[in-house]
């Protein structure tokens, strides 16, 4: 059974974020209750079914935060979440768009596995990530040390390099 069937169904969609064609948060409200689902994050356990809130004050209204419009979900006067793209209402969706955004009940009946995992998971996961980073910028540097190496024999790319840094 999926996670919150209460909250999360076509029925409670209040909105979403993103390109509607491109994995949107898509945002759910009953009475005080709200939630979201993410279908798309840099950080793969934070994709899923949000942990479902209660609160009287809940809103979500669209604010701009250095020229961008971004989503800010309100608890009273306490921010709670901020998006990292604008919310649409569904008094403003077309028709079709409530299916096509129906879809992440399906692909995403689990509740996100930031709350499942267990911080030792977390961070195994958080220290692998790392590792990885750290290795990707290691070949970074040695290419580049053996890029400029070539430039250095090359007296002709080199002038391209200097004419580069003029422009």
């Amino acid at each position: 059974m999926a996670y919150c069937n209460w909250l999360y169904n076509i029925r409670n969609i209040i909105g979403y974020t993103g390109a509607l064609n491109d994995n949107p948060t898509v945002y759910f409200q009953l009475g005080q209750a709200y939630g979201h689902i993410t279908q798309n994050h840099s950080i793969p356990f934070n994709i899923g079914r949000e942990k479902y809130a209660v609160h009287a004050g809940y809103h979500i209204d669209n604010y701009y935060i250095d020229g961008q419009l971004h989503a800010i979900e309100w608890e009273g006067g306490t921010d709670v979440h901020t998006s990292r793209n604008a919310f649409i209402r569904r008094r403003f969706f077309n028709p079709g768009d409530l299916l096509t955004l129906s879809v992440a009940l399906y692909r995403f009946p689990d509740v996100k596995l930031m709350y499942t995992a267990s911080q030792r998971q977390m961070r195994r996961k958080a220290n692998v990530q790392a590792e990885l980073l750290q290795q990707f910028d290691q070949v970074r540097n040695n290419r580049l040390q053996l890029f400029y190496a070539g430039v250095d024999r090359n007296p002709k790319a080199t002038h391209v390099i200097e004419k580069a840094r003029l422009l």
